[in-house]
């Protein structure tokens, strides 16, 4: 069993075919069933439900906003990620996702609802040469400017190795910092999941750290840091964060 560290930032999805950067490792019978999130004073678990081609077709949560993603695919690829308040099936917020000839991610379109209007924030990501990410744009399109949000992102041997965060005045306000192992990453639990740049790396991470330049976000863990769990498959059984948080994950 193996131990390491990382911070789960904010999420995304990926789908390449080029085996220089990302290959996913193939559908097998051992699928994440639920992800318990245990944080101080509170607890709530994750739902997972697959299609008979091992495809995440469902992501069920019993947190208190209760929420349900519902993941289309066209031709095995994610296209449309809706997601509904379970107890009134009221439709929250729809992701679109594009992708150019190679198959790769290019543009997410995160529509969100609220009291009969829809907001719209668009992400959009560049490549370098070899195929991998490069930058992440975040942006409203009615307000580019000022809305303006980059992620840019430093690669050594097919991971990750730091992520710099800017603000729309190019301002650095977040830094990710990251270390691996050898073995294969396994992240086909988080496919449904959008801006979780970690889904990308070759390897496991054994170790990450996070520092907020802003003072806004994490004031209980600055620099933040967490532990991960593995099984002898080398799958994430565990998340352990600095800031008291434990994630579980469950396998069929």
């Amino acid at each position: 069993m193996k131990k390491f560290s990382i911070l789960l930032p904010l999420l995304l999805i990926l789908s390449c075919k080029k085996e220089q950067s990302f290959t996913p490792r193939p559908n097998s019978d051992i699928l994440l069933t639920a992800i318990e999130y245990i944080v101080p004073n509170r607890s709530w678990t994750e739902e997972y439900t697959y299609n008979k081609d091992n495809q995440l077709i469902q992501v069920e949560s019993s947190s208190r906003n209760e929420r349900r993603d519902e993941l289309i695919y066209q031709q095995d690829q994610l296209t449309t990620i809706k997601t509904y308040n379970v107890s009134n099936s009221e439709l929250i917020s729809r992701i679109e996702l594009v992708y150019n000839e190679q198959d790769q991610l290019i543009k997410t379109q995160n529509f969100s609802f609220y009291e009969g209007e829809e907001f719209l924030r668009v992400h959009e990501y560049e490549y370098d040469k070899k195929g991998f990410p490069s930058q992440q744009l975040s942006y409203f399109p009615d307000n580019r400017d000022a809305s303006l949000h980059t992620e840019k992102y430093t690669w050594k041997n097919g991971n990750i190795v730091k992520v710099a965060i800017y603000d729309n005045e190019d301002n650095l306000s977040h830094e990710y910092f990251m270390e691996y192992d050898d073995a294969f990453n396994y992240t086909s639990f988080q496919t449904h999941q959008v801006n979780q740049f970690h889904i990308w790396n070759r390897n496991n991470i054994i170790h990450s750290s996070y520092k907020d330049y802003t003072g806004l976000i994490d004031t209980s863990c600055n620099p933040c840091s967490s532990n991960f769990l593995y099984n002898e498959l080398d799958y994430p059984i565990a998340i352990e964060l600095n800031s008291g948080t434990i994630y579980q994950m469950t396998y069929q």
